[in-house]
C-alpha cells in the first residue's frame, strides 16, 4: 500500500496546484487595469486547457501593462511550474516572497516554491520551503499538506503521516490529507485508517480516489474475520495494540467492528448489500465511541469520534452508508441513492454546517 502512496503523489500535487491556483486568483486588493483582468482570465483558462505556454504569454502581456501585479506574477509562476520550467518559476516565487510579505495570497507562492523544487528532484529544498512558509502562515494546511506529499515522495513515512496530521488538524475535512492518513495508518492503527477513509468518502464520494478509499476500507473491514476451511469464520484482532493511556486507542471499537463484521458475514451475506453490511458496521462503531468516548484520547477521538456520534444522533448513518458505496457499482444501493435524493440533502446540509471539534 505505502508504495501505491508513492505512485500517486505526482497528480495529487498537480490537482493540488490547480485548486490553488483558482482559490487564490485576484486575491490583490489593488486596483487593477481592466485590460490586465482581461489578460489575466485569459491565461487562467488557457492554463485550465494545459496550454501552459499560451498562458504565460498572456501574463507576460499583463506585466508589460503592470509589471508589480500580483496576480500576474504569480499565475505566471504556477504556469511556468506546470510547463516543467522549475527554474523560472523557483525564481518568480521567491521574487513574489521577498516583495509581497504583505500579501495574503502570497502563501501559495510558497506551495509554488516548494512543488518546485519537489518536481526538479531537491526534496530538501522543497520542505525548507514549506517551512519558511508556515513560519509565516501556520494555519496555512495545505503547507502541511505539500510537505506531507514531499515527505512521502522520500519514503519518509512517519514524517508524511506527522505532516498530514498537522493538516487535518487545521481542515478536519481536507480529503487529500484524509486520503494519505488513511493509507499510512493501515499497519499502526487499522480503526484511524477506516476513520479516515470513511470521512474521505463524506468530503469526496466520487471519483476514482473515492473507488479506491472505498474497497480499502471494506478490505480492512474484512480483515477482523477469516474464513475457515469448514466454511466457519473466525475473528481476527491483533494484539500489537497502544497502551490503554496511549492516543487514539481503539481496542474495544475493534471487538465491534469484528462481531459486526462476523455476523454480516455467517448470517446475511446473500442478503445484505454492501450498504447494509457498511451501516451495520457503522452502527457498531458509533456505539462503541459513544461508550468510550469520555476516555478516548487523540485527534481522532476528539475530533471525528463527535463527527459519527452526531451523525448518529441526527438518523444520518444510513444515508451516509449509501453515499460512502456510491462507487461500488451495487444497483440496490443506485436504486436507493436514486429513490432518496433528499435524505442525501440533509447529509450534506447536516455537514456542511458541522462544526468540527478541534
Amino acid at each position: 500500500m505505502l508504495r501505491s502512496v508513492t505512485c500517486i503523489i505526482q497528480l495529487t500535487k498537480r490537482l493540488l496546484l490547480l485548486l490553488v491556483c483558482c482559490t487564490l486568483t485576484f486575491s490583490s486588493g489593488a486596483q487593477q487595469n481592466e485590460i490586465v483582468i482581461k489578460l489575466l482570465k485569459e491565461g487562467i483558462a488557457l492554463h485550465e486547457k494545459g496550454e501552459y505556454d499560451a498562458a504565460i504569454a498572456k501574463f507576460d502581456r499583463a506585466l508589460i501593462l503592470d509589471p508589480n501585479d500580483f496576480d500576474a506574477n504569480y499565475e505566471k509562476s504556477s504556469s511556468l511550474l506546470y510547463a516543467g520550467k522549475f527554474d523560472e518559476s523557483i525564481s518568480l516565487c521567491k521574487f513574489l516572497i521577498e516583495n509581497y510579505k504583505a500579501e495574503p495570497a502570497v502563501k501559495g507562492a510558497y506551495i509554488n516554491l516548494g512543488s518546485a523544487y519537489d518536481d526538479k528532484g531537491n526534496a530538501d529544498s522543497a520542505i525548507i520551503a514549506y517551512d519558511e512558509g508556515l513560519r509565516s502562515f501556520p494555519d496555512f494546511h495545505l503547507l502541511w499538506f505539500n510537505k506531507g506529499l514531499t515527505h512521502a515522495r522520500q519514503k519518509k513515512w512517519e514524517d508524511a503521516y506527522a505532516d498530514f496530521s498537522e493538516s487535518l488538524k487545521l481542515k478536519p475535512a481536507h480529503a487529500g490529507s484524509l486520503y494519505y492518513a488513511a493509507l499510512l495508518e493501515e499497519k499502526s492503527n487499522k480503526v484511524a485508517a477506516i476513520i479516515s477513509g470513511l470521512v474521505f468518502l463524506a468530503a469526496e464520494p466520487e471519483g476514482k480516489r473515492a473507488k479506491s478509499i472505498y474497497n480499502y476500507v471494506i478490505d480492512l473491514l474484512n480483515t477482523y474475520v477469516k474464513k475457515n476451511e469448514d466454511g466457519g469464520s473466525t475473528i481476527s484482532i491483533s494484539m500489537d495494540k497502544p497502551g490503554d493511556n496511549q492516543l487514539d486507542n481503539f481496542r474495544t471499537v475493534e471487538v465491534g467492528l469484528a462481531l459486526s463484521v462476523a455476523a454480516s458475514s455467517i448470517d446475511t451475506s446473500k442478503t445484505k448489500s454492501g450498504a447494509d453490511k457498511l451501516l451495520s458496521a457503522l452502527q457498531i462503531m458509533t456505539e462503541t465511541f459513544v461508550a468510550g468516548q469520555k476516555e478516548g484520547k487523540g485527534i481522532y477521538w476528539k475530533t471525528y469520534v463527535p463527527f459519527f456520534i452526531e451523525m448518529k444522533q441526527k438518523n444520518l448513518l444510513e444515508a451516509f452508508a449509501h453515499i460512502a458505496s456510491i462507487t461500488s457499482g451495487n444497483e440496490e444501493n443506485v436504486q436507493w441513492i436514486s429513490n432518496n435524493q433528499d435524505k442525501l440533502k440533509e447529509f450534506y446540509q447536516w455537514m456542511d454546517k458541522y462544526e468540527w471539534k478541534k
